[in-house]
């Protein structure tokens, strides 16, 4: 058994991870509680990284459901959540479809950074998943003489 100092990472009331390390106790506290920092943050950024993605799959798939179901039960059921979820409707915008052909082995990097990439772009509101291939980029329309209300 080596001298050191263990200490948990908790998230949410539940321990995720332990960091350990060893060491005469008083002379490496200052390490251990750096250590201890970085690792929250980074247990913290994971989470709220795989909660934000989760978020993302949940209105893609919540708005191909509205697009492919419309009026009914079903369709209006997802329209209720996606507006739940704050997604806005009633700013004017342009579609874009963006079909994406590689190899499929290339094909979940590639769509990640395209699905970055697009959202980055100025004037984008919104990115979307349509399905394996394809790409739903929103845009907002500018406005023009003859409607001032659009270009929000």
């Amino acid at each position: 058994m080596h001298p050191g100092i263990n200490h948990p990472i908790i998230y949410d009331d539940r321990v995720v991870m332990v960091v350990g390390i060893s060491g005469d106790p008083a002379a490496i506290s200052r390490y251990a509680e750096l250590a201890v920092l970085t690792a929250e943050l980074l247990v913290r950024q994971a989470i709220e990284m795989r909660e934000t993605n989760w978020r993302q799959r949940l209105r893609d798939t919540l708005f191909c459901q509205y697009l492919e179901q419309g009026a009914t039960p079903a369709g209006q059921e997802a329209l209720h959540r996606l507006l739940e979820l704050g997604f806005d409707f009633d700013t004017p915008r342009v579609p874009i479809v963006v079909t994406v052909q590689v190899e499929q082995h290339q094909l979940s990097d590639i769509l990640s950074t395209l699905l970055r990439e697009f959202s980055q772009l100025s004037g984008v509101s919104d990115v979307i998943l349509l399905g394996s291939h394809e790409i739903l980029i929103s845009q907002r329309a500018k406005r023009s003489p003859g409607n001032p209300a659009a270009g929000h």
